[in-house]
Order: C-alpha cells, then sequence, then structure tokens
C-alpha cells in the first residue's frame, strides 16, 4: 500500500506535486547516500485533520530555509497541506543524564534498558525480535542506528553493551549481550563533512539489529513486555503482535507510548504516518 492510496481529489493532486518537489531536492540519494544541505532538506507524510479527512503534510527543518519557502508556495494552492518545522533529535546524542532511571541499568534485556556501542553513549533497547538472519533464527535486540552505528562508525560484529556507555559509571565485558548484525540508515545522520558526529542529529531511516549471544540468567526475561498504559508504573503487558503497514492510516490521531532509557513512559499522538 503506498501513501497516496490514501488520497483523492485536490490532496492527491497536493501529494503529487510535493513529491515532484521531493525529487528534485533529493535526487538520487537513496542509490548515491548523498543527501542535500540541511537548509534544503524537505520530506513528505500523510496525516488526518477533521476538515479533510487524509491530507499531505510537509516536514522541513527550518523557517528560514529553502525548503520552507518552496513549500509555502505550495500552501497557496493547496492550503489544507498540513507543514511541520524542526527534525527530531536523537536523544542519544546529547545524553547530559544526571539520574538514570532504575529500568534503563538493571542489565534485562527488555524494552526501555539502556544499551549502546562500546564508543557511543546510551540509547534505548526498542523491542525484542526473533528473526531470521544468515537463514539461522535468532533473538534480537531493536534499536535506533545512531545508537550503536552512529554515522557509519561501527562494524557489523561490533561488540554492544546492556547497560550502555554512561549509563553507568563504567561499562565492564560482563556487559556485552549480543554483537551489531545490521543496520538501515539510508541517510546518514551526520555527513563526515560536517564535524563531530554530535552536531546534525536529524534522522531518516533509523534501525538496528543486535543479535543476542547472552541469555544468561542475568538477562532474564529476555522478551518485549512494556509498561501497561492503564497503570505504568505497576503493571506491564506482552507486546505480542505488530501493525501491517497498510493499516497504518486507521490508527493516525491515535494515542501511542513511548518507554525510553532516560524519558521513562510517556503518552502522544501518532500525527503523521509516511
Amino acid at each position: 500500500m503506498e501513501a497516496s492510496d490514501l488520497l483523492s481529489g485536490k490532496q492527491l493532486e497536493a501529494y503529487n506535486r510535493l513529491q515532484e518537489v521531493l525529487l528534485e531536492v533529493w535526487g538520487d540519494a537513496e542509490t548515491t547516500g548523498s543527501t542535500p544541505p540541511l537548509e534544503q532538506r524537505i520530506s513528505l507524510s500523510i496525516t488526518k485533520i477533521p476538515e479533510y479527512g487524509f491530507v499531505p503534510c510537509v516536514h522541513v527543518d527550518r523557517e528560514d530555509s529553502s525548503a520552507y519557502r518552496r513549500a509555502q508556495e505550495i500552501l497557496v494552492s493547496y492550503p489544507f497541506v498540513k507543514k511541520r518545522l524542526g527534525g527530531g533529535e536523537a536523544q542519544a546524542a546529547y545524553p547530559e543524564a544526571t539520574k538514570i532511571p532504575k529500568h534503563a541499568i538493571t542489565g534485562k534485556l527488555l524494552p526501555g534498558s539502556a544499551i549502546s556501542h562500546g564508543r557511543y553513549p546510551f540509547g534505548t533497547l526498542g523491542c525484542i525480535v526473533e528473526a531470521e538472519f544468515d537463514r539461522v533464527k535468532s533473538l534480537f535486540a531493536v534499536t535506533a542506528a545512531h545508537v550503536v552505528a552512529l554515522n557509519e562508525q561501527a562494524r557489523v560484529g561490533d561488540a554492544i553493551y546492556c547497560p550502555g556507555k554512561r549509563s553507568v559509571k563504567r561499562i565492564k565485558r560482563r556487559d556485552i549481550f549480543g554483537a551489531l548484525a545490521d543496520t538501515v540508515d539510508i541517510y546518514p545522520l551526520n555527513p563526515k563533512r560536517r564535524g563531530g558526529h554530535q552536531d546534525d542529529v536529524s534522522v531518516d531511516i533509523d534501525v538496528a539489529l543486535v543479535r543476542i549471544d547472552d541469555d544468561s540468567d542475568r538477562r532474564k526475561p529476555i522478551e518485549t513486555r512494556v509498561p501497561n498504559p492503564e497503570d505504568p508504573d505497576n503493571k506491564t503487558i506482552k507486546i505480542a503482535n505488530v501493525l501491517p503497514e497498510d493499516k497504518l492510516g486507521e490508527i493516525l490521531t491515535d494515542e501511542v507510548y513511548l518507554f525510553g532509557a532516560m524519558s521513562g513512559f510517556s503518552v502522544g499522538t501518532l500525527t503523521d504516518g509516511t
């Protein structure tokens, strides 16, 4: 299912015009790995508003950018198009932690645990999945690529730690729980020409798999168990299903939940789908 399948009439017309702008800006980035300058970047999603139903949504990083001005030109003809300013920032790139929550440093392989590459600050373990990789079924920890392979500065096979670096005073060899198996990071978070790895932390596709090879008692339970939204401080539930991509449009504007190594449990609204 394509995002455009949710649209019709003027909404679809606006979406197609925006796609033309995206093609001009991004060009062959997916095949070359190159990215346009930050001030030119523009991306597109689908959101839902009461007056129109599903509509396109334009994302730009800065209000004074050329990307924003191009979006404004489109809004003149299609005023229902939503716009969002500012790119998301990866918390793991600025880990000014003063007090780490207990759930992050237990060493258990659960969502919300602090994990990291040995050289980078910690981020959050997202979920545990079983997958067939290299023709072998294994358990994997899923996290963001910027947590364990920031800007492609790590290699497949590198050791990954739980608890992660800076979540405890010192990580030890016994904290290694697995190895980096694969990453998907189409656009570098911070092209090396821009300087240090803590600069530009806007993200696009940002996923990493860590193969779990430590299933000792210290790590158990190894599963995707998260806070129960009805009583997040005292109860947990096990995630047993995933939402198919073609159903994403059905849950726009629904509540979603976050459980982070630093942020803990929080509630938000799913506003956009790509």
